[in-house]
């Protein structure tokens, strides 16, 4: 049969569009005292999703199961394939389901019938042509992009997909989309279209340079699909895209976005800065204000942390506006003592909060886990190294044999990893050790794979997650020293540590062995198994691609039989994790968690209850919040005993100058302040809010309200100054100073040392023994520009920042959008958004040629 495309439309049709508005009108008479009405922003399950059924030759799966190998069974039923999103997209994750197809099979190293996914130029991507001559070799012709992830290329990071087939004829996939941004090659915009092509392997003679029809070709005998010597093995992967393959696709449409770089060539109102995990709220934001009635435009820097964000905005003072930003957004208020000399106001943008994302293999099915509990001491015992890894060497506190040469003393006797950790075992029993990978040990579990990616440098994020850890009793006594109900103890190293904090720290100095008889160090233990990552962005990237922070434990590029070694001794960043082994844990915002569909963990709240990052949870916590001592900011009241309440719900505020601002930027100000409290709505169109938030209630809204009066009538009136904040005392504006380790940046998929630290080679070339490799990795940079990137400040804000707080380059910048939900803004209804053209991104240029992947599929 031919292809039948179907369209999964949101599941509110015109009719209860009518009536939700009608409803919202009842409503906006106490919107003041009642919160507003509000979806799931949380999920993807009302976003506009496709199906086509049946192939572009019309044929049906080859069915194994009913002995017929020629002429082949056909499963009577037509395969399909549905994308859940194929409109409205930027740079993000769609998941892909099929039913209906050969299931997949291994013999030896050889898989069989499996599936091919990859982005496409176009929307009828053909075979590749040369002189007039269409070329059946196997190709996916000139217009697909064939990389793989982390596969070294010209323009991407990769995001071919090869995934497989269950017993039962289903599978499923989530597959990267690609923009322009992201990928020159295919250059995906709304202007330029492009398609996603979902390729099975159902096998069939089908030799290489074969045309369908020709003599030769039997897409109906399968007695050479598993076998043969020279010809065959023709439902191998080597023949994806062969004739028969290549006639079984099914080709999907995408339609992108507009994002912010299709705004109107006009100079921004204002500019403004912060809250890395909001870039993909704002982006989307930006991209419908910019095009509605009153043309709102504004640059947003999301490059720069909120720290820096809140010292840039204070720079101000009192009079006209001098500094970078005219308006910062952040969770937390700034030092009272530092605040004294501006006069501004807080206004809530949006309700959102943290996940521990994570992507844990069923090693039985090769598909994800999608239901894992963490509480506060797991997670202190995640981002403090306390598990002991490296296990011939490390034994258990039960083992009375000796600890081996590569045991780091600091944990010894714990558990090897989080997985064989009796406590996690309670909070999730349904699980044995069959459900997770690599339990016994082996693989990159050894060398710290499952330990959680995380921001570098300072950021709000950092402070929130660890104030919650450090509320906890439990959590709060194991960093003092004292161990778990189990036996097991706080790394001696973090030991008496000082949360919360303002980055992550990285304190297991490790363990480095006598070098070998060529001159080169020997292994490398602790220090090498956690490395910050420059950018929230790129700690959201490496997730996808399933690429822990953890180097490798050996120079494993020194020539074997060069004495003394050269300058090549590097420590390369591990490769990602292959399906049916991944456990890798990410620290992540909800927007990225969202847009990225990435499993997230439930939390342990103080009422005792496991709780998901969604709209229950986070409407819970907003309701048991405590206010700071300004009046407006509000932050997790931890201690609260709701069993409702999702604990890292967090609340963003843009401080806003309420004195000294031009008529025309205060004017501007006020537009957006305006925006903001009509723009509550979850959606994937442009002007909306994106997934991953909570909308404000009515009261929050009414603090907007109160912030646009202050502003547009520039009232120079001043919020009451916190003389705590978040129930602590005030903290600096700049954030900590300690080691947070090395981030994993920039240069060429190699360790090196940071400023002051040791060097890996001494001036010779002979690496230096006593060196600790630091992990300062080259990080492929795709996708958005986040949290501790380098941000647009001016050459003066160094000298303003006195010794300097460093910046980092993130990637270039994306806009994810997601899917669509309930929500209370009546305005936002009303907004009609148009669409212009953008233009052609610069390539990205992927430096990390170190590390390859072959195939990952899900």
């Amino acid at each position: 049969m031919r292809p039948v495309v179907r369209y999964l439309r949101s599941d509110r049709s015109r009719s209860t569009r009518l009536l939700a508005v009608a409803f919202v009108v009842v409503a906006v008479a106490a919107a003041v005292v009642a919160p507003i009405i509000t979806g799931s922003g949380l999920q993807r399950a009302q976003a506009s999703g496709t199906t086509v059924t049946g192939t572009v030759s019309g044929d049906n799966a080859y069915d194994p199961s009913a002995g017929q190998p020629n002429p082949g069974a056909q499963n009577p039923l037509p395969p399909s394939v549905t994308v859940d999103q194929t409109t409205d997209l930027t740079s993000q994750m769609v998941h892909v389901t099929w039913k209906n197809f050969t299931p997949s099979s291994k013999k030896g190293a050889n898989s069989f019938y499996d599936v091919a996914l990859l982005e496409c130029r176009g929307t009828n991507p053909g075979k590749a042509v040369v002189n007039g001559a269409t070329l059946w070799n196997p190709n996916f012709g000139d217009d697909c992009f064939t990389a793989f992830p982390n596969t070294p290329n010209d323009v991407s990071v990769g995001n071919r997909v090869t995934a497989l087939t269950g017993a039962n004829g289903t599978g499923e996939a989530y597959f990267h989309i690609e923009t322009a941004v992201e990928n020159s090659f295919l250059s995906c915009d709304p202007t330029h279209p492009c398609s996603l092509l979902v390729v099975p392997n159902w096998g069939g003679v089908q030799p290489s340079g074969k045309a369908p029809g020709d003599p030769g070709v039997n897409c109906k005998d399968h007695t050479k699909d598993t076998t043969g010597l020279g010809a065959g093995f023709y439902a191998a992967d080597a023949a994806l895209s062969l004739a028969c393959s290549w006639g079984d696709r099914f080709v999907f449409p995408l339609q992108f976005a507009p994002t912010p770089a299709q705004c109107p060539s006009a100079a921004p109102a204002f500019a403004a800065q912060g809250a890395p995990m909001l870039t993909r709220t704002v982006s989307l934001f930006q991209a419908g204000w910019c095009n509605d009635a009153n043309k709102l435009s504004f640059d947003f820097d999301s490059g720069t942390n909120e720290y820096l964000a809140r010292q840039s905005f204070l720079a101000g003072g009192s009079g006209a506006l001098t500094s970078a930003a005219d308006l910062a957004v952040v969770n937390r208020p700034p030092d009272p003592s530092a605040a004294a000399a501006r006069k501004f106001t807080y206004a809530p943008v949006v309700t959102s909060g943290i996940a521990i994302a994570f992507h844990v293999d069923d090693p039985q099915t090769g598909q994800f886990l999608t239901d894992l509990t963490l509480n506060a001491r797991l997670v202190a015992k995640l981002l403090t190294q306390s598990y002991a890894l490296f296990p011939w060497d490390c034994h258990a506190a039960s083992d009375t044999s000796t600890q081996g040469p590569d045991c780091d003393p600091a944990i010894k006797g714990n558990p090897r990893s989080v997985f064989v950790d009796p406590e996690f075992r309670a909070l999730n029993p349904q699980y044995t050790d069959a459900d997770f990978p690599l339990v016994a040990g082996g693989g990159l579990m050894d060398f710290g794979g499952f330990l959680p990616l995380v921001v570098s440098g300072n950021s709000d994020l950092v402070y929130e997650l660890t104030r919650w850890v450090a509320s906890d009793p439990d959590a709060a006594a194991f960093l003092a020293g004292k161990p778990d109900p189990w036996g097991m103890r706080v790394n001696t190293y973090y030991r008496g540590i000082s949360y919360p904090l303002d980055q992550f720290q990285v304190l297991d100095p490790g363990y480095t062995a006598p070098p070998d008889i060529h001159g080169a160090p020997g292994k490398s233990t602790m220090q090498n198994s956690w490395n910050p990552i420059s950018g929230l962005n790129l700690v959201a990237n490496s997730l996808v691609i399933d690429r822990p922070s953890a180097v490798q434990y050996s120079l494993i590029s020194c020539p074997p039989n060069t004495s003394p070694p050269d300058k090549s001794c590097t420590w390369p960043r591990m490769d990602p994790e292959a399906p049916g082994t991944r456990a890798v844990f990410a620290v992540v915002g909800l927007n990225d968690a969202a847009a990225d569909e990435f499993p997230t963990a439930k939390l342990v709240n103080a009422g005792g209850r496991a709780v998901a990052p969604d709209t229950g949870g986070l409407s819970a916590a907003v309701s048991d919040m405590k206010t700071n001592p300004d009046k407006i900011t509000q932050f997790a009241d931890f201690a609260n005993p709701d069993p409702k309440q999702y604990p890292l719900t967090m609340v963003d505020y843009a401080l806003v100058p309420t004195c000294g601002l031009s008529d025309g930027k205060a004017a501007a100000i006020g537009s957006f302040l305006d925006h903001v409290a009509t723009s509550q709505l979850y959606g994937v169109t442009p002007g909306s809010l994106a997934p991953g938030n909570e909308a404000l209630t009515g009261a929050q809204v009414a603090q907007v309200r109160s912030a646009q009066q202050a502003v547009s009538t520039q009232s120079c009136t001043s919020a009451p100054p916190d003389t705590t904040i978040s129930g602590g005392p005030p903290r600096s504006n700049v954030g900590s100073t300690g080691n947070g380790g090395s981030p994993v940046s920039g240069h060429n998929g190699q360790a090196s040392v940071p400023s002051g630290g040791a060097p890996l080679t001494t001036a010779s070339g002979t690496p230096n023994v006593g060196a600790t490799p630091s992990a300062s990795l080259t990080q492929a940079a795709f996708g958005i520009k986040h949290g501790d990137a380098d941000g647009p400040l001016g050459a003066w804000l160094p000298v303003l920042l006195g010794l300097g707080a460093l910046l980092v380059a993130g990637g270039p910048a994306t806009y994810l959008l997601s899917t669509t939900g309930a929500g209370a803004a009546l305005l936002s209804w009303l907004r009609r958004i148009t669409t212009k053209s953008i233009p052609s991104a610069p390539p990205v240029t992927v430096a990390d040629a170190a590390v390859q992947q072959p195939e990952t599929g899900q």
